[in-house]
């Protein structure tokens, strides 16, 4: 290789020695001189192989004379090459012959090795490469990437075949978030072949001038430009001289004469001059201009997706779901069709070439069958060996490579090995040499199932009922199916869910015919899914298997049922004639392959048994265990505890006691999340530590939850009569392993077993004394310690020791071995991380105690304010008010914090007396230098929890709840049961029975949320119970539910459920911030919801109302995933559009967001077609069809809700939006439409609102627009009259019922549209469709309140006059109506005149009643503007002025419900005011000092950190001693002393590839502080983060405060200097590379931890971090650096605009309210009166409602800061003394200090039967 690498690039020259490699397939050509050529017996064979030897060496001569040895050899010469290892010998070729099929024959000569010489001819394909590998070569794979739309230029098929798809565009988006997008396709349909016009054989550099030719990779045809009809189409051709394949690419910007990869260029096509152009929508600025609507949007149809008729069957599974589009051509050349030239990478160019190659095999080899050629035994060595080669090329290391295996798939050897397998096997010449082929054919499809890809498994599933044809026998070709079919099944819920019920009983019928383990197998994956159980299909199985014959199935029992040796198992395989030990069954004799084959069945019938009953299918385990008696307890503990068993039977029946012993009926976590919500009655008492139903209840007769069968009852009934037995083993088991041997493999797999099953028994309270949780510290310390592990076993036993020459292994097996990777360290690692868990479960447990003992005290406290005598008055009362200053440094301040700090110190001692935190610090740290990121991310976490376990407690008592009221403490007990049931139920595909269980307990929870009757009106203590409880995290999980919208009949139960979910999760998000943001977090995950996407978008709805910071942090991306939402559901799901306009306009302030605006209309028009498919496809006839009711009422609801969008985003004088909405619909047929009598006035509103805003209110001058021509229409006047009679209807309507309860005209919440049931306003709950071909009507019996048809028409008349017909006629009035006398004007006169009347009369009556301040001034401005041009005197206007303030002294029954809930809760609310109070001032006084003194005990009284500031630290001695644990104090050396530092840095690399979590857990972390998932990895990096900025941050402040000026002292530059040595430490790490890549996490906490450490990094201008940074940035493609702060920027920008836009809003409305004021000042005396009536009721409404917010969830932090911020500026809290003082004062002050928080304070109660106090 030296010799090779050093002439290389040198001429070669005549007799030298050369090699030939083989370009194709990257193999030299050898001599093979053991073996003849096929066609010249004479002649000696040449092949091709991998490896170099003399055999592959050639003497380069020249044919002819003319020239000799020493010269060069030049293009064109005629050479011979003679072999070195058989002189004399040359190539050879042979004579010219045929090979392949009749239909597709190929001339091919043989080249061989024969004393007769053939002359070669030279011909130059490029020349020495050296510098120019940036630059494309002829002949070159490349990639064509459209970058404008992120696409790449593909096709499918395969050569000497059809084309399968035809050239189109495949879009895969670049996410900076998502590594794997960054780096090109490895798919082969991306390739292209670059060949110059002039000859395939050029290879040199291409340049911009040169015309080329595309040649696809796997079709091997040419890209050209046909004409097809009136235009071009970009298809394929075999014909490589058709001159319409000839291109030609123009660069963007041209930087050098040749074609440099990765270079923008435009592609012409030569003969035709058209541009290759891709279809893609099109920009909202660019709409007007744009003239073909078929480019809207277009994508690309697969062909193989095509009329499919079946769409639930296997072969409709979509196993592609990119986005495709067409390309086309065009004679113009665009901008943004610019395409990137990508090289492929030489590796996945030989891995295509390899699978490429065997293509022809497999053809040939089909066609031979076809025609009847039997195989010769050669011809069958040579193809299996070819197979087995490309099984094994699709492994790498032994685990499979999706990039090789994709290949198959891509080159359709998959289909070429099933048409193969389809040709009959049975009764031919050729069998034998046939079912060789045929095995190795199926080891090729098994190794591509291998690896779980999604994409591959539902590729090859339109093949299954082919396969299972070929299970029927008994053959090993049927169990290699059999095999296969398992891989293919395995966690594929789509494919699962499409085998029936008679498919599987097919299966069971042929595992009875043939006993193997592969039929359990496939049984298995049948029943779970992704961890999730198939319940209808364990039951089916079980029946089937289990019931109806007992053949395929072992038998075992116990000795004395079957009169032998009693406490001993017995196995049965041949249906109970025969028994056998179990002992002796198990290890069989590895040469009897039938004992082997039936151990190996009694093992998996096992983990069958464990599949069967997964998610507590209660009806099997009861089979199994009770009914049939196929394993019972005692087999199972005899199993688990025989020492005479393998160690792999024993962990397998461990494994069968959590599944169906332990893991059963209605056992649930009672430690896992703290406790939050207490009983004020049950605190200090015995039953105060739970709350909860424990197992020893049922000893007591008592139900834990609420059971859904007899058979949960007596379940956990048994584990609490066995938990005993089981305690006392795993005591002793865990007793005798004190240690991990690496060498006993299967030993630390049954440990692992059962520390999982001590995991269980922990986590559902078996274990619920201390003592008893304290008797396992020392046992689980001894095995996660791993100074104990060794690598084998001890030579001599009893005294434990081993010789000298190994003592040497085991010490370096303790340095260094036990870290890295091996077989044997993953089974130690898994056993530690179990050990872990449960570690996890007891540190859970204590802080539960040590919250338990502060809410206790916070009791004492409470009571003892009202003590006489001094002494009875507890330590910590004065901290429950606001005026204790724990920062006070006067002598008696102090001594009252003393007896304060003593308080606690006793009580943190007492609840983790049994922890050792030394010894467990050392053990975790120990655990972090593992390489496997999850245990080392466990164990940091642990560490942490162990580090800030005192914080923690404060931070769990800002945010727990005290009930007192009984309906609190009622919810609470019925929430506790109802949501374990709920977590136990969700973890399986859901029976009917279940499903209507889970749908009972959701809408009950649903029912707590709101007032009775009242489901808008939220219910703030209910909903913060319910947090408090993770009930949000519930739904979330319910949520992500896989489902197939394919398979509605299958998922019946499942829609019903996610209904319900979805309606819960809208109860919890009314008005209720801090589950808007939890839903907000995870709404790309609730977007891909399906089946219930009416529910789901009124539920996101609530998400956005009235929540202007959330409308303007949504992403475009997710706009544009609603509005395809739109397009997708149209008619069936017109909610979406209801979303859309809530994210547009905020509806408090009722501001419309331009950005939001412009988003929703640009993908409107995008998708134009489908969403406007009512406006755009119908005429005008057919809609007012539509709004008659005629053509159903989803029509019309979908017509009348787009039109409504429309006009809202049109609002805000939009000049574009406005210009679209009028070539959208014109006026006139506006106005026809609110003139039609036929047409209900709800349904005008929209319209009119349309109008106004497109037409009316325009941003255009008034020359610009046609506006002021509506003055002129007749419609306009025809309209005005009908305004005038529906306003005298009005008023009559009114008037004339005025003894009936006018309290529901006083809801002037949004009308709904049509069929709302659940909409906020009583009456307009009343309209219902019996048919949706009919029109519509009026169901009185499910009305709220009984009324007539009329009464409905006059609310909804109301709705329409308050929210469109008002402003419209200001509008007009102030606009446009004009006048002057005239006598051609003198009818519209005294029609505006008669109007005016009117509207006066309306007015006059709907003041007295109404009380919304917005309609009272909007109905005051509208007649001051009518009055003003009218012929009337302004006092007209005094009924109406005098009625104004009268509906103000009405109170409706949700008004009343809403103030007696605020009363009945108000001492509940005073209470956990005082405990929050007491929370923050504990918390600041035992964080210290903010002093430089105080945490870090050096002589400085620098301020430590600023408090509540972007770069503030925490301020707590376990902070500190967390910092101190990375620290090595007995080094020196920077480099010694935080080499820990290492650990917290990969740290961070795993919490920044670690998987994002699903959404219940990113809701569970939001909503409990102790919930597993997304929430423990973003404290887990904050902590890091912040750990790494406090080594710097440290050193930093003792340096005096002045440094900067005083660098020249000593003591200066030695803290700088070592502040200098510290950062190049941990940038020796890679901290920047693993630090950068958290700026792109979704938590603002984040992101601002990991500025913050960039800065102080930098501190002091380090060169070696710039460096480093500089590096990470230029040699790594990710950009996530410049991508985050790019869109933190993008989104503040927007926000900043917006806000501007915003205030430029409001300051327009403030305008023109003094406008008008100013004009009524001058004119109307009356008006100006009414206006300040008006604003002194808004301001006592804004006071009710503040005091009226009774709970906010808020934020230690937070608090901190506010309460160190209010001390500093002197501002007192509530008074308070010895004898108690103040109670809080009222609700409304409590209610002001938990205001603090941003976010509402999450509650929950029932209210059904509330006390309610007038």
């Amino acid at each position: 290789m030296a010799e090779q690498r050093r002439n290389l690039g040198k001429r070669v020259r005549y007799g030298e020695i050369v090699q030939l490699k083989h370009v194709f397939t990257g193999k030299y050509v050898h001599v093979n001189t053991n073996h003849t050529s096929q066609h010249d017996k004479n002649n000696m064979l040449l092949s091709l192989h991998e490896y170099n030897s003399k055999n592959a060496q050639f003497r380069i001569l020249p044919r002819y004379k003319v020239k000799s040895e020493g010269e060069h050899v030049q293009l064109l010469d005629q050479i011979s090459l003679e072999s070195i290892k058989s002189p004399g010998h040359y190539f050879h070729s042979s004579k010219g012959f045929k090979i392949g099929p009749e239909s597709r024959p190929t001339f091919v000569s043989e080249l061989n090795l024969g004393v007769e010489q053939t002359g070669f001819t030279i011909i130059k394909s490029h020349g020495f490469s050296g510098d120019h590998e940036a630059y494309a070569r002829g002949g070159q794979f490349v990639q064509l990437f459209h970058k404008e739309l992120e696409a790449y230029v593909v096709a499918e098929g395969l050569f000497d075949q059809d084309v399968t798809e035809d050239v189109h565009l495949r879009i895969r988006e670049i996410d900076q978030l998502n590594p794997r997008t960054l780096h090109s396709s490895t798919s082969a349909v991306t390739y292209w072949q670059v060949e110059p016009e002039s000859t395939v054989l050029d290879g040199e550099v291409l340049t911009w001038d040169q015309q080329f030719r595309f040649r696809h990779a796997t079709t091997r045809k040419y890209l050209c430009v046909k004409q097809a009809s009136e235009a071009y189409s970009v298809t394929l051709t075999e014909d490589a001289t058709d001159p319409h394949t000839v291109f030609k690419m123009h660069p963007v910007l041209q930087d050098s004469p040749e074609l440099k990869f990765e270079s923008y260029a435009r592609i012409e096509h030569v003969i035709t001059g058209c541009w290759l152009h891709a279809i893609k929508g099109v920009e909202l600025n660019d709409f007007f201009n744009f003239f073909d609507w078929s480019e809207f949007n277009k994508s690309y149809q697969r062909k193989e997706f095509l009329n499919m008729e079946d769409e639930k069957s296997m072969r409709a599974l979509r196993w592609d779901g990119g986005e495709l589009r067409e390309i086309t051509c065009c004679f113009d050349r665009r901008y943004d069709d610019a395409y990137t030239i990508q090289k492929v990478d030489s590796e996945h160019v030989m891995n295509f070439n390899f699978v490429a190659g065997v293509v022809p095999t497999l053809q040939d080899l089909i066609d031979a069958r076809q025609i009847g050629r039997p195989l010769t035994s050669k011809e069958t060595f040579r193809i299996c060996h070819a197979l087995r080669e490309l099984r094994n090329f699709m492994l790498v290391n032994g685990e499979p490579c999706k990039a090789r295996q994709k290949l198959l798939r891509n080159l359709r050897v998959i289909d070429l090995l099933v048409t193969l397998l389809k040709f009959p096997l049975k009764a031919v010449q050729d069998e034998h040499n046939l079912t060789k082929v045929f095995s190795e054919a199926y080891d090729i499809l098994h190794t591509y199932m291998m690896g779980n890809s999604r994409k591959n498994a539902l590729y090859f599933a339109k093949y299954i009922e082919f396969f299972q044809t070929q299970m029927v026998d008994k053959s090993e070709l049927a169990l290699k199916v059999t095999k296969m079919l398992v891989e293919l099944m395995k966690d594929n819920r789509k494919i699962v869910d499409r085998i029936s019920n008679a498919q599987i009983e097919v299966f069971v019928e042929l595992l009875r015919k043939n006993e193997h383990h592969s039929y359990l197998e496939l049984l298995k994956v049948l029943c779970v899914c992704n961890g999730v159980a198939i319940t209808e299909n364990q039951n089916f199985i079980a029946q089937k298997w289990l019931l109806e014959d007992t053949r395929g199935v072992y038998m075992t029992n116990r000795g004395q049922n079957i009169d032998r040796k009693p406490n001993e198992t017995y196995v049965s395989y041949d249906q109970q004639h025969s028994w056998l030990p179990l002992v002796d069954f198990v290890q069989p004799d590895e040469y009897d392959t039938e004992a082997v084959e039936r151990c190996l069945f009694l093992h998996t019938q096992l983990d069958l048994f464990i599949a069967l009953c997964h998610g507590r299918n209660e009806d099997c385990i009861r089979l199994i265990t009770k009914d049939l008696s196929y394993l019972t307890w005692e087999e199972a503990y005899l199993g688990l505890s025989s020492e005479s068993l393998p160690h792999e039977f024993r962990a397998k029946y461990c494994e069968i006691i959590i599944g169906l012993f332990v893991n059963v009926g209605n056992n649930y976590s009672v430690v896992e999340s703290p406790q939050l919500c207490f009983i004020y009655e049950y605190i200090g008492t015995k039953d105060f530590t739970y709350q909860t139903s424990s197992p020893e209840q049922y000893k007591q007769g008592r139900k834990v939850g609420e059971p859904s069968r007899l058979e949960q009852q007596r379940a956990a009934k048994d584990l609490v009569t066995i938990f005993p037995v089981i305690r006392d083993w795993i005591a002793e088991f865990l007793d005798q392993n004190r240690m991990m041997v690496a060498s006993q493999v299967a030993n630390n797999i049954l440990i692992e077993q059962v520390l999982k099953l001590l995991h269980y028994l922990v986590k559902f309270g078996y274990y619920g004394e201390v003592h008893d949780l304290a008797r396992l510290l020392p046992a689980l310390r001894n095995l996660l310690d791993g100074q104990n592990d060794i690598p084998f076993p001890p030579d001599r036993m009893p005294a434990r020791e081993f010789s000298k020459e190994r003592k040497k292994a085991v010490l370096r097996f303790k340095q260094t071995e036990r870290f890295r990777r091996s077989p044997e360290t993953q089974a130690i690692v898994r056993a530690k991380h179990a050990a872990l868990q449960v570690l996890d479960l007891v540190m859970t447990f204590q802080e539960n105690a040590r919250l338990a003992s502060f809410i206790k005290k916070f009791k004492d406290s409470e009571i003892s304010e009202v003590a006489t005598r001094r002494k009875h008055i507890h330590p910590l009362v004065p901290a429950l008010y606001d005026s204790f200053d724990p920062f006070d440094t006067r002598k008696s301040a102090l001594q009252v914090q003393k007896r304060m700090k003593k308080e606690l110190r006793i009580m943190f001692e007492e609840s983790s007396r049994h922890v050792d935190n030394i010894a467990l610090t050392s053990i975790l740290i120990d655990l972090a230098h593992y390489e496997y990121d999850p245990m080392v991310q466990l164990s940091l976490q642990l560490l942490n929890k162990l580090h800030s376990a005192k914080s923690s407690m404060f931070n769990l008592a800002v945010n727990s709840l005290v009930l007192i009221t009984p309906d609190s403490c009622r919810v609470h007990r019925e929430v506790g049961k109802q949501v374990p049931l709920l977590k136990m139920m969700i973890r399986s595909k859901w029976t009917s029975d279940q499903a209507v269980k889970i749908e009972t307990i959701l809408s009950e929870l649903r029912e707590l949320c709101h007032l009775p009757k009242a489901e808008e009106e939220p219910h703030p203590m209910n909903q913060r119970l319910m947090l408090s409880h993770n009930v949000l995290g519930v739904v979330f999980d319910i949520l992500s539910t896989e489902t197939d919208v394919q398979l509605t009949e299958k998922y019946h139960e499942t829609v019903g459920v996610l209904r319900k979910a979805v309606r819960l999760m809208k109860a919890l998000t009314i008005r209720y911030e801090d589950v808007q943001n939890q839903v907000f977090n995870n709404l790309d995950s609730m977007l891909r919801v399906r089946l219930v996407e009416p529910d789901l978008a009124l539920a996101l709805k609530e998400v956005f109302v009235n929540n202007q910071e959330l409308c303007l942090k949504i992403l475009p991306r997710q706009i544009s995933r609603i509005v395809g939402l739109v397009a997708e559901n149209q008619e069936r799901a017109p909610e979406f559009l209801e979303l859309l306009s809530a994210i547009v306009k905020v509806e408090g302030p009722g501001l419309a967001l331009k950005r939001n605006q412009t988003l929703v209309m640009k993908y409107i028009m995008q998708n134009y077609s489908k969403v406007g498919y009512v406006l755009e496809q119908c005429t005008t006839k057919d809609r007012m069809e539509v709004l008659n009711g005629n053509r159903g009422a989803s029509h019309c609801q979908y017509l009348i809700s787009l039109v409504d969008l429309l006009a809202t985003c049109a609002e805000g004088e939009n000049r574009y939006i406005e210009s679209l909405c009028q070539t959208i619909i014109s006026v006139e047929e506006i106005l026809c439409i609110l003139n039609d009598p036929n047409v209900e006035n709800h349904l005008k509103k929209p319209f009119l609102r349309y109008m106004f805003y497109a037409y009316m209110k325009t941003s255009g001058s008034t020359a610009e627009n046609r506006s002021p021509d509506i003055i002129q229409d007749r419609l306009v006047w025809e309209y005005v009259r009908h305004l005038t009679l529906e306003f005298d209807g009005l008023t009559r309507w009114i008037r004339n019922d005025a003894a009936r309860d006018t309290v529901y005209f006083m809801s002037m919440r949004p009308f709904p549209k049509i069929l709302r049931l659940h909409d906020a306003c009583p009456l307009c709950s009343t309209l219902v469709a019996e048919d949706e071909t009919q029109p519509l009507k009026l169901n009185l019996e499910n009305a709220v309140v009984r009324m007539r048809e009329d009464d409905f028409r006059g609310h909804a008349s109301l709705h329409y006059v308050f929210d469109a017909v008002l402003p419209f006629l200001q509008a007009f009035a102030n606009k446009f109506y004009q006048t002057e006398e005239d006598k051609d004007t003198q009818s519209e006169r005294d029609m505006f005149d008669r109007l005016t009347l009117s509207a006066i009369g309306l007015c006059s009556e709907l003041a007295a009643i109404v009380v919304e301040p917005r309609i009272l001034t909007q109905m005051v401005a509208c007649l001051s503007a009518l009055v003003r041009k009218s012929s009337h005197r302004p006092t007209i206007m005094e009924p109406v002025v005098e009625n104004i303030g009268k509906g103000t002294k009405l109170q409706d029954t949700v008004s009343q419900m809403k103030s007696g809930n605020k009363e009945y809760y108000e001492q509940e609310i005073i209470l956990n005011s005082k405990l929050k109070t007491l929370a923050v001032n504990m918390s600041l006084l035992w964080g210290g000092q903010n002093t430089v003194r105080a945490q870090l005990k050096y002589s400085s009284d620098r301020e430590y950190t600023v408090i509540g500031g972007e770069e503030s630290l925490p301020l707590d001695e376990e902070f500190q001693d967390h910092v101190r644990c990375f620290i090595s104090a007995g080094s020196r050396k920077p480099e010694g002393r935080y080499r820990l530092a290492g650990l917290l840095v990969n740290g961070l690399r795993i919490t920044a590839v670690s998987s994002t979590a699903s959404a219940s857990h990113a809701a569970a972390a939001a909503a409990d502080p102790g919930a597993g998932g997304r929430g423990d990895t973003e404290r887990l990096a904050i902590r890091i983060l912040q750990i790494l900025r406090a080594f710097i941050h440290n050193e930093e402040r003792k340096l005096p405060e002045d440094w900067e000026v005083r660098m020249s002292e000593f003591r200066v530059k030695r803290g700088l200097k070592n502040i200098a040595e510290i950062q190049n430490t941990l940038n020796s790490f890679d901290l920047m590379k693993h630090a950068l890549p958290h700026l792109a996490s979704t938590s603002g906490l984040v992101a601002k931890e990991v500025l913050s450490l960039l800065g102080i990094m930098l501190f002091n201008a380090n060169e070696k971090v710039q460096q480093s940074m500089l590096k990470y940035f230029l040699n790594t493609k990710e950009e996530v650096f410049f991508f985050a702060v790019r869109n933190r920027l993008q989104v503040s920008t927007a926000n900043i605009k917006e806000k501007r836009l915003l205030i430029s809003q409001q300051k327009a409305r403030q305008m023109d309210a003094r406008s008008q004021a100013d004009d009524l000042k001058a004119t109307m005396t009356l008006g100006v009166k009414a206006l300040q009536q008006i604003q002194q009721y808004h301001v006592e409404m804004k006071i009710e409602q503040a005091n009226s917010d009774l709970t906010r969830r808020v934020s230690l932090t937070q608090m901190q800061s506010a309460s160190i911020t209010k001390k500093k500026s002197g501002v007192g809290g509530v008074a308070s003394g010895s004898n108690g003082g103040s109670n809080g004062g009222t609700a409304a002050a409590a209610a002001r200090q938990l205001l603090v928080g941003k976010s509402p304070l999450l509650t929950a109660s029932k209210v059904g039967r509330t006390p309610l106090t007038a």
